[in-house]
């Protein structure tokens, strides 16, 4: 995890890759919103690293290694989009390398969360851009495994859905996961 956290980019260049990748990637493919990017994602992991460098690294232990798998998705994304570097560039492919190492460190099956599905999501959307390095084929196999995890989350979900209050709510649309119906509809996209 320390390497992990080492490797960040620093706190302007980050958001300038979220800004780029919500620009320039998430017309077409929107595993999350700018708003979860920004509060859930970044901003924590930025104050955990934080935490880390000044006191230890407890704060930086809490985090999930998926959630950082999906904040290096971002960044990969918005480097891979950034008309300013070249095309296929050495950032975008490290910081989707950074994104794999995350993901290992923690199972995907066992348990998965969103993070989980987020960041497999976002890493097939990166194979697809990606250029000739990767292939169809990993893609689909990306996205259906993202689509059978999110496929078991959602039922995990349905399930709090019903025994909850959350059908009451005047909101109920942030109750419904929509990270399944945004990875199939990507997957027939593809």
């Amino acid at each position: 995890m320390r390497i992990l956290f080492a490797s960040l980019p620093p706190r302007p260049r980050a958001w300038a890759l979220c800004e780029t990748y919500m620009e320039q990637a998430a017309w077409i493919f929107r595993p999350l919103k700018r708003d979860e990017i920004i509060d859930d994602i970044l901003t924590p992991i930025y104050n955990a690293k934080k935490e880390g460098e000044d006191l230890n690294y407890e704060a930086a232990q809490a985090i999930n290694p998926h959630k950082i798998a999906v904040l290096y998705m971002v960044f990969a994304s918005g480097a891979l989009m950034d008309l300013t570097l070249p095309a296929y560039n050495v950032e975008a492919e490290n910081y989707h390398q950074y994104a794999r190492a995350a993901l290992s460190m923690r199972s995907i099956f066992d348990s998965p969360v969103m993070g989980t599905i987020q960041a497999i999501a976002l890493m097939a959307f990166y194979h697809s851009n990606a250029g000739k390095r990767y292939t169809l084929d990993g893609v689909w196999t990306l996205l259906s495994l993202g689509a059978k995890l999110a496929q078991s989350v959602s039922g995990t979900m349905a399930n709090t859905f019903i025994s909850t209050d959350c059908w009451l709510s005047t909101d109920w649309t942030s109750c419904v996961p929509t990270l399944f119906l945004e990875s199939l509809c990507y997957l027939s996209c593809c």
